[in-house]
């Protein structure tokens, strides 16, 4: 990777952690003690909602991280970096939709599992 395009992606990656909410700030998000203990120790229905409601946030990152790397992208592609060559640029904008694609498909993976989550809490009403 040129040494120009590793800087770009490195400050593209440090305005993509300032945008985003610290972790337990996002509504509905447990801390990762919070989510130790109660995944050790779910076994009612309201357990398992909790848990799909941190993993339903946890999407909601996801999603708005694919926002941020299609806006840095979008700016690339209106603007070069300085120092950049034009095709460095193309480089910087693929691989930031290429980015956001994944925080996309991560994000979807984790709604299955919320669903996972909403369908054991809603297996105790059919016992």
């Amino acid at each position: 990777m040129n040494l120009n395009r590793r800087a770009a992606l490195t400050a593209a990656a440090a305005a993509l952690c300032a945008s985003l909410p610290g972790r337990a700030a996002v509504a509905g998000k447990l801390t990762d003690e919070q989510f130790n203990l109660l995944a050790g120790t779910a076994k009612t229905p309201a357990d398992y909602r909790r848990l799909a409601v941190h993993f339903r946030a946890i999407a909601a990152e996801h999603e708005a991280e694919a926002k941020v790397w299609d806006e840095i992208a979008a700016g690339y592609k209106k603007r070069r970096p300085a120092g950049a060559e034009q095709a460095q640029a193309d480089d910087l904008n693929r691989d930031m939709r290429h980015a956001a694609e994944h925080s996309r498909d991560t994000a979807e993976a984790v709604i299955y599992i919320a669903e996972a989550f909403e369908g054991l809490a809603d297996s105790f009403k059919k016992k």
